[in-house]
């Protein structure tokens, strides 16, 4: 059997239409389409439609704005890479064991989210069930969902400890799961992990959150130990938490402001990061090579700090490489001058720099000492490591590639 490799070419959301210019035009829809979570559909028939066109002058013009618009977004033939799907509107947030303060880490998303826009978030005890009737509480809660999802950018659902009612619920309604664990525990996969995998039809992106404790934070050596084990995972986020997240949980009041009980964070907190990157409005910034004119990206960061502009990805190439490197570890300017001071005493001394030349055919120098001097200040991180997502790239000079 040959596989057919599928590419997103498009995303539909909340009162989307789907496949109404092949209706209009009586084409056959070439794109597959696929429900990552529970979704009502009204189909709307051919004939309804000769019907608008006929008599309907307004509704059919808001169509065609519609289409206009949508039209804007999809790709061309010649962008073969994947769309980045970035617009949750329900995110679900999964504890890895009960040690995790879930609820107060929903406390603190919501309010870095709100600070973008409205969010609400909600736990099993917001909701009561009425087993007799099931018809009546799948109904009471998907009206829930209707009413959240109309008021506000977001809602977060916290899911139980255990794979309940609840829990199944928040998953099959989720836009997004974020499986959130503390890094200092047992990065074995648990049971609720397990169980929610093994649903059927789960198409939703899953996502790991590791929490760090602020006061004891150091960068870690096992992120890759916890993405070992779950091929599942899609991305993962680093957030360095405020003690008071793992002190007395609070409760939820279903469609009260819970953002009071929790302090807005700094935008430069990894739980403000963690906002933008979910609402789309992080921020990238990309550093260019060219030696010690690398040096001059200290300049940029600090600009950028001073203007409040965070930073929520960095990458680069060459120097840049090695400045973003440097800044993703911690996240912070002063660091990064620290380094950059360390680096530029060892690399610029004069008998380092004669002790590393070579016979000039492909470089001047051997690059030994300057792999020393990044060993030195990175010791054995590794990328999954860093604090802020971190690319760099080269130029496999025997191929004339990208790497």
């Amino acid at each position: 059997m040959l596989a057919v490799k599928k590419n997103v070419v498009g995303e539909f959301t909340r009162n989307d239409f789907v496949g109404i210019g092949e209706t209009l035009e009586g084409k056959p829809r070439m794109a597959s389409l696929t429900a990552v979570r529970s979704t009502e559909v009204v189909v709307i028939s051919a004939s309804f439609l000769n019907f608008l066109q006929k008599y309907g002058d307004q509704v059919m013009s808001k169509i065609a704005q519609y289409l206009s618009n949508r039209i804007g977004f999809l790709r061309t033939e010649k962008f073969k890479e994947p769309l980045d799907i970035s617009r949750y509107s329900t995110v679900a947030l999964v504890p890895t064991s009960n040690k995790v303060p879930i609820k107060n880490f929903g406390s603190e998303l919501n309010a870095a989210l709100n600070t973008i826009g409205p969010t609400a978030v909600i736990d099993s005890s917001c909701i009561t069930y009425s087993d007799s009737n099931p018809i009546i509480s799948r109904f009471r809660y998907l009206q829930l969902i209707t009413q959240l999802e109309t008021d506000n950018i977001m809602v977060l659902w916290v899911c139980d400890n255990t794979f309940s009612y609840w829990t199944k619920q928040c998953i099959l309604h989720a836009d997004l799961i974020l499986f959130v664990a503390s890094i200092d525990e047992n990065f074995t996969p648990n049971t609720l992990e397990k169980q929610i995998n093994r649903m059927k039809n789960l198409s939703a992106p899953k996502q790991l959150v590791l929490l760090h404790r602020e006061n004891l934070y150091k960068p870690p050596d096992n992120t890759a130990m916890w993405l070992k084990d779950r091929k599942w995972i899609s991305d993962f986020h680093h957030i360095r938490c405020q003690p008071r997240m793992y002190r007395e949980q609070i409760a939820y009041q279903l469609f009260k402001d819970v953002s009071t009980k929790s302090k807005i964070p700094n935008k430069f907190s990894d739980i403000s990061r963690l906002a933008r990157r979910l609402t789309n409005n992080a921020v990238g910034l990309v550093l260019g090579g060219g030696g010690a004119r690398g040096f001059a990206h200290l300049g940029v960061v600090r600009a950028l700090e001073k203007a409040e502009i965070p930073i929520d990805m960095i990458g680069g190439t060459s120097i840049g490489a090695f400045m973003g490197a440097v800044y993703a570890t911690y996240g912070d300017y002063v660091h990064m001058n620290r380094c950059a001071n360390k680096f530029g005493k060892s690399y610029g001394s004069i008998y380092n720099q004669m002790s590393d030349i070579t016979l000039p055919l492909l470089s001047f120098l051997t690059g030994a000492r300057f792999n020393s001097i990044l060993y030195s200040i990175f010791n054995d991180i590794n990328i999954e490591d860093l604090l802020i997502p971190f690319f760099c790239t080269s130029t496999d000079i025997s191929s004339h590639q990208l790497k």
